[in-house]
């Protein structure tokens, strides 16, 4: 059997089923030669003819060089026999100057470079002993596998297999070379495993050592990764630190070692695992939390937009920013934060990728936004001869979706081979180009928020006593410093705004222009997850829908404080006044002033003198009419990315308090000639009190039917003074403290 057959490094079973079966013809062959007595061996002897001797070699390794004692002085055999040996000692003293810590002859290791230093073997030397057993089983040769299991010394077995030496000093020599650095790892594993399992069936001794003969490897702890970067920091750099990762926890595990600065900085010069300005390590939170960014590519400064050049063309480019990270498959944040990255389609295009899928290059789409387009585009550009509108010509591709995933193909195979693919592999891309590269910080966001906006500090002392050896914990506990801490508190609660809230809706009939001197203020993290947490309310309840692909958004959330201490929530919309909303404003104006409710009441009182009234109100939602709003109302997105489309008129979108006013003429006041509604007040009468009852159940009846609720007092507390309701003042809302418009 060889290697040739099993050359991938997580085929190792074969191996158990060699040595199996080599352990069942032994006892095969002692079943059929099985131990007698003298007697019966001597009755057997002279019935049976005599055995068929087998002969040795004197060539061969295994016999000593005192068997050929028998032999002339100037014997061809003897000369051979001395000329292999020489040749023999020739290479194991070659393969002990490259690897020193192969020669277990001594109890000391010699150093070549200072030939009269010895020293105790260490983790180191014991681990380079593990390479050489696992370059055996990756060989994977019946003959020597036997040789190996039946040896404790690697000094005795060298001088038994003259016949590969050259190849393990050619190995040794190359180790450290890509295709090399798989030996190394299961080496570390082995010997980690052997200092701290006992043995199993999956377990074989070779050379004095025990290793696993499983498929499924054991995984790179903390203390591999210690060994490696204490013994082979010559090797193992951080280019090539992902061949040592049997699988997506052990990347995530040295990122976060790195992160806490375990392998940089070392007193006495040691190399740094870490690659300056390396995208993985740029933003320490997400690696804390298990995300591992793995490329990116930003378009910051800006491309200039249109560039003329001296042969008379103009040139239009366009660049995206984009990057690629990936999760464990069963980190607990992993959908969450999939559904939350995905739901930002104002601000991104994601496409997140089940790597395990039958798809050995791009794996299988485990989700994405609803996208326009089919391929996403990174870079573009246009041009034309100056004079011709540059408008009319169609863009050039020249970098895309598919560049990306070719990219992630490229590094899986050079970089990774080794790793099993048990992650989600996410590609994220600005929706919009020329922006800066904040991509990390938002995905830092959402995943701050899928968490529960759990304190940095506590999520490192959790990475810190679920990896560091427990003897250490305390020292990494006091030392951590978390950068990016939240100084506020991000607990908000519940929000019950809905139902139980008014906010003020006359805000921009007052003054068109408040909003526009607070949208441009950033807004802290506290802000945005309240934000979120009174859209979600009003999803629930039917009154935004989160959309599912991009659009233009002209509205942005604001959130202000109102005259009570709460903060409520506005929405800045970005528009220009068109000719039908000055005059749709203008006609309201006049109709306002006539229709209003005390003029109403007092020609009802003039033509009944018997009349009486009630003041009700009619109850809108928390920030917008119950109506349905027009078409042309825009969708508005948050900072976040999630973009809401209205399903009810919002409060501050222009003119919508002349537009439900409208609306409620057509419906209610044209035909409830004993009432009259204005905004969320109303006014209803009875020409005398015997018909209070009866208009109120015409009323009430009426409103139900368009699906709204009203308040009106019961018949009984009706007055026909109509000074006491007080029907200049209308049911308003809460304003915000900074408006002064309100006497």
């Amino acid at each position: 059997m060889n290697h040739r057959f099993f050359s991938a490094p997580k085929d190792r079973g074969h191996i158990r089923w060699i040595l199996k079966l080599s352990e069942e013809i032994e006892k095969l062959q002692g079943k059929i030669n099985p131990a007698r007595s003298e007697e019966d061996a001597e009755q057997s002897d002279r019935q049976q003819p005599p055995p068929r001797l087998v002969y040795q070699s004197l060539l061969s390794p295994e016999v000593p060089f005192s068997a050929l004692d028998h032999l002339p002085a100037d014997s061809p055999v003897r000369t051979l026999k001395e000329c292999l040996l020489t040749l023999t000692e020739g290479w194991i003293k070659c393969l002990y100057e490259i690897a020193p810590s192969l020669n277990d002859s001594l109890a000391t290791i010699v150093d070549p470079e200072e030939p009269n230093t010895t020293r105790e073997p260490d983790t180191g030397d014991h681990v380079r002993r593990y390479v050489l057993r696992e370059f055996l089983l990756w060989k994977a040769d019946e003959d020597i596998m036997l040789k190996a299991r039946k040896t404790e010394n690697i000094d005795t077995f060298l001088r038994t297999v003259p016949w590969m030496l050259q190849d393990l000093i050619k190995f040794f020599e190359s180790l450290g070379r890509a295709d090399t650095l798989h030996f190394i790892r299961d080496a570390v594993c082995d010997y980690v495993a052997s200092c701290h399992n006992p043995p199993d069936a999956s377990s074989v001794m070779i050379l004095g050592g025990l290793v696993t003969t499983e498929d499924r490897r054991y995984k790179m702890r903390v203390e591999g990764w210690d060994i490696l970067y204490a013994y082979f920091g010559d090797l193992v750099h951080w280019e090539n630190i992902r061949s040592f990762c049997i699988d997506f926890e052990d990347a995530v595990l040295i990122n976060q070692l790195i992160a806490m600065g375990r392998y940089k900085n070392i007193p006495d010069g040691g190399p740094e695992w870490v690659k300056e300005g390396h995208v993985s390590q740029e933003n320490h939170f997400l690696i804390m939390h298990g995300f591992v960014a793995a490329t990116m590519e930003f378009s910051d400064p800006p491309i200039p937009p249109i560039v003329t050049g001296d042969d008379g063309i103009a040139t239009q480019r366009e660049s995206r920013c984009y990057l690629v990270g990936r999760m464990a498959k069963k980190n607990p944040l992993a959908e969450s934060l999939i559904q939350e990255l995905v739901s930002r389609v104002a601000r991104f295009i994601v496409v997140v990728s089940d790597m395990e899928g039958d798809d050995e290059d791009a794996g299988k789409v485990f989700s994405r936004n609803e996208e326009h387009e089919e391929i996403p585009w990174v870079t573009r550009k246009k041009s034309a001869a100056i004079g011709n509108n540059l408008e009319d010509v169609p863009w050039t591709i020249e970098w895309s979706f598919k560049n990306i995933t070719s990219d992630m193909t490229w590094i899986r195979e050079l970089k990774e081979r080794g790793m099993k693919r048990d992650y989600f592999e996410f590609i994220i891309i600005n929706q919009a180009p020329s922006q800066e590269f904040r991509i990390l910080d938002e995905i830092a966001d959402a995943l701050s928020l899928v968490s529960g906006d759990v304190q940095p500090e506590k999520t490192m002392e959790r990475v810190i006593r679920s990896s560091i050896p427990s003897e250490e914990q305390s020292r990494w506990l006091e030392a951590v410093n978390v950068e990016g801490q939240f100084s506020l508190s991000m607990n908000i609660g519940e929000i019950h705004y809905e139902g139980n809230r008014l906010r003020a809706w006359d805000i921009l009939d007052k003054d068109p222009r408040f909003l526009s001197s607070f949208h441009d203020k950033s807004l802290p993290p506290r802000n945005r997850r309240l934000i979120s947490k009174i859209l979600s309310e009003m999803e629930k309840n039917g009154i935004i829908s989160i959309m599912k692909s991009s659009e233009p958004a002209y509205g942005h959330p604001l959130l202000l404080y109102s005259t009570d201490g709460q903060q409520d929530l506005y929405i800045f919309y970005n528009l220009k006044p068109t000719a039908d909303n000055i005059l749709l404003q203008q006609r309201l104006s006049v109709q306002q002033l006539s229709e209003s409710l005390d003029s109403f009441s007092r020609a009802v009182k003039a033509k009944y003198p018997q009349a009486v009234f009630a003041k009700g109100r009619i109850h809108v939602h928390y920030c917008a009419w119950p109506m349905t709003p027009p078409n042309e109302i825009p969708a508005f997105a948050t900072v976040e990315g999630h973009l809401y489309r209205w399903n009810a008129l919002p409060f501050d979108y222009p003119f919508s308090s002349h537009m439900w006013q409208i609306h409620i003429e057509k419906l209610l006041n044209k035909k409830l000639v004993f009432a009259r509604f204005f905004q969320t007040t109303l006014v209803v009468s009875a020409c005398h009190p015997d018909h209070a009852a009866s208009n109120l159940k015409t009323l009430l009846a009426e409103t139900r039917g368009h699906g709204w609720s009203v308040s009106v007092p019961g018949p009984q507390e009706w007055t026909s003074d109509v000074d006491s309701l007080d029907l200049g003042s209308l049911w308003r809302g809460i304003p915000p403290a900074a408006f002064n418009h309100y006497s």
